[in-house]
């Protein structure tokens, strides 16, 4: 927290910007390290328990998120070709 404004840090997403430049004036006026360390670690604790409340991402998502399908397979034709080739190897 010394190198990056509080702003900057993932800890920092679920607050409002108001808040967080409260906190910023907070800790630069605090010499303190405890004080500082105990805004941080109750500003962390925070942040991890609004984030376990969100919904998680699933598998599904993830894998097709920013693909575009291709050329999509007709099943129709699938089950046409499928039965043709049986039909030419019973025959």
């Amino acid at each position: 927290m010394k190198q990056r404004k509080f702003k900057e840090l993932e800890i920092s997403k679920f607050i409002t910007p108001e808040v967080a430049g409260y906190l910023e004036k907070w800790i630069s006026i605090g010499n303190n390290d405890e004080f500082v360390k105990r805004v941080y670690f109750t500003i962390r604790e925070i942040h991890t328990i609004i984030k376990n409340y969100e919904a998680p991402d699933n598998s599904h998502k993830i894998f097709f998120q920013a693909r575009r399908a291709d050329k999509v397979p007709r099943f129709d034709k699938i089950l046409a070709e499928a039965t043709a080739a049986t039909r030419a190897k019973t025959s």
